[in-house]
């Protein structure tokens, strides 16, 4: 067996690992049974990511505005700090390298959501990306 097929059986593995895991939240609150998920996922993240990255939840904050509160925030916790606050994060937007929203159940509510979600965050990166190109350009 060569490599790449040993990398696509161990993640073929890792993804019934997670459905496993995933179907232990036979609670019937969704609220429990969404966070269950959400760190499920995180583990799995954190498990893979190199360790300049970290995995939590919370709000991006830019020179613009803030997100709204995101399941999963992957960031460079190497070169940026975090504002911990009891239940919740903020984090630099130059910072944040990926929002993942977790969402049990599909519907156009939860879709409506998620575009929300995913409007209000690029408004906040569509504005650093800028900066940064100006500032490349400046160099």
């Amino acid at each position: 067996m060569n490599i790449k097929e040993k990398i696509h059986q161990y993640f073929k593995f890792k993804t019934k690992e997670l459905l496993a895991l995933s179907e232990q939240a036979v609670l019937d609150h969704n609220g429990l049974r969404g966070n269950h998920r959400e760190k499920v996922l995180c583990q799995f993240f954190d498990d893979i990511l190199p360790k300049r990255y970290s995995i939590d939840n919370g709000m991006v904050y830019g020179m613009i505005g803030q997100s709204k509160e995101t399941d999963i925030v992957i960031w460079d916790e190497f070169n940026y700090p975090k504002l911990k606050l009891y239940g919740s994060n903020f984090f630099f937007a130059e910072s944040v390298k990926i929002l993942i929203e977790v969402k049990t159940k599909w519907s156009t509510k939860e879709f409506k959501d998620i575009k929300n979600k995913t409007s209000s965050a690029l408004k906040i990166f569509s504005h650093y990306r800028q900066a940064l190109n100006t500032r490349i350009e400046n160099i």
